[in-house]
């Protein structure tokens, strides 16, 4: 019998990263190796890759990928203007500049600097007008050439203004979510700092709603994280069918074959592991953390050391480094510093969608406590894959237990590995992908050895 001809998938993504650390890189790369098991796939990232070797991470995917685009490496036009369109969806950005026109409207009321102001306003939005009508005849384009059978487009909550491209290649689209978008902006309410602040959030969050209602109406298959998540499409959707799972998964064998040297983590050691730049919810985390929490362990345990592992770490988040607060910024793998732990610590208190800092503890084999937000999603259990609490008093009785007892992380390891494995593990992905595919009548062939 004649194999299937393998299915050509057409991925587009505005964020890419290699090597793959850390959140946002792990998400697609993991997405691309388990299309690339039953179809050949075209990339194309729409903003510059965020790698050290743009021609390194292109070699690498052409490992499993049929072709590779990157955008030109030049300078992006414009200054800052373009760096926040490449950046920022458009009702953030539409946020943003309704805030910074409330502030300069405090600071003068003369005709002349509103009438100015309007003018550049103006121009900005025609402007964003512009550049996506350009991205998408570009992408339209390319894509058309491919030949594709299904369209994909990566971190689907900020790729909204790509979904014209199934009416213009008549090819069916699938929208990968990585989150619940306005849910992420949404969440920031409580801890919003003034009313202006609590405008902006309102207003974008609202303006995304808008965008996952009309997406989930047109798309022919939105892709969900988790149970929570696809409840949410589910309820926006005409037909509920159309929203399928697609875990956040991580290699869990590469994790154990981790042979990289230890670090000199000072002990006992803590570690709270993600993005910690400006304004994100694990810049508000770490503050909770040290404000709330730590002093509480550290009147128990002042021994006890805090390792804040993560790119980009805010002016605020440096300025907390003490003799037992470590900053370390972006490291080469994270595998060191959980298997060096007590604990790896999840303290958020918003965000949205699931946590690779706690699947990729669980791989390392690190005891996890978490907030509830911080584990929502992953199918776990208080007591016996992490430990869950909500309260400052709580949180630091969590930390506290598995200090003064390495029974109680012993008892998380196991069952919480075997998890992973099971749900969040790379072939998990593999499974839901073929999945997805046979929902929108792509043949599936034999599929292709593991990347």
């Amino acid at each position: 019998m004649a194999q299937a001809r393998r299915p050509h998938v057409v991925y587009i993504t505005p964020i890419f990263g290699y090597p793959p650390l850390g959140g946002p890189r792990l998400r697609t790369y993991y997405t691309l190796r388990a299309l690339a098991r039953w179809a050949d796939v075209s990339l194309y990232v729409t903003q510059a890759p965020d790698t050290p070797d743009r021609e390194a991470a292109r070699a690498h995917l052409l490992g499993f990928c049929r072709e590779v685009v990157f955008p030109p490496p030049e300078p992006l036009p414009g200054g800052p203007r373009a760096l926040l369109r490449a950046l920022l969806p458009q009702p953030v950005r539409s946020g943003l500049r309704g805030a910074l026109a409330a502030l300069e409207a405090r600071r003068t009321t003369a005709p002349t600097a509103v009438a100015s102001r309007q003018t550049a306003d103006d121009h900005g939005a025609a402007t964003d007008a512009v550049a996506r009508a350009t991205l998408l005849d570009t992408l339209a384009a390319w894509a058309a050439a491919q030949r594709p059978d299904v369209l994909w487009l990566g971190f689907g909550g900020i790729s909204y203004d790509l979904i014209p491209l199934k009416a213009r290649l008549g090819r069916p689209l699938v929208l990968e979510t990585e989150c619940v978008w306005s849910r992420f902006i949404l969440r920031e309410l409580p801890f919003a700092p003034d009313a202006l602040q609590q405008a902006r959030i309102q207003r974008a969050g609202q303006a995304k709603e808008a965008e996952e209602r009309q997406g989930a109406a047109v798309v022919d298959v939105t892709t969900a994280v988790s149970d929570v998540d696809a409840a949410y499409f589910r309820a926006l959707a005409r037909d509920p069918e159309r929203v399928m799972l697609l875990h956040n998964v991580i290699d869990v064998d590469a994790y154990a074959a981790e042979t990289r040297a230890g670090v000199s983590a000072q002990q006992p050691a803590l570690v709270f592991a993600g993005s910690l730049s400006r304004g994100t919810a694990n810049v508000d985390a770490v503050d909770w953390l040290l404000d709330e929490v730590m002093p509480r362990v550290w009147q128990r345990q002042p021994a006890a050391h805090l390792y804040l592992v993560g790119r980009d770490p805010a002016p605020v988040v440096t300025a907390r480094r003490s003799s037992r607060v470590h900053v370390t910024g972006e490291v080469p793998s994270i595998v060191p510093y959980l298997r060096a732990c007590a604990a790896a610590l999840v303290p958020l208190r918003w965000e949205s969608g699931t946590r690779f800092k706690i699947l990729e503890a669980f791989a390392a084999g690190a005891p996890v406590v978490s907030t509830t937000l911080g584990a929502e999603g992953l199918a776990v259990e208080h007591g016996r894959h992490l430990l869950l609490a909500d309260t400052p008093e709580t949180f630091a009785d969590s930390i506290l237990s598995l200090l003064e007892d390495a029974s109680v992380g012993e008892a998380l390891r196991g069952p919480a590995l075997d998890l992973v494995r099971r749900e969040y593990d790379v072939r998990s992905a593999e499974r839901q992908v073929a999945a997805i595919l046979e929902r929108l009548g792509v043949r599936l062939p034999t599929p292709v050895a593991a990347v």
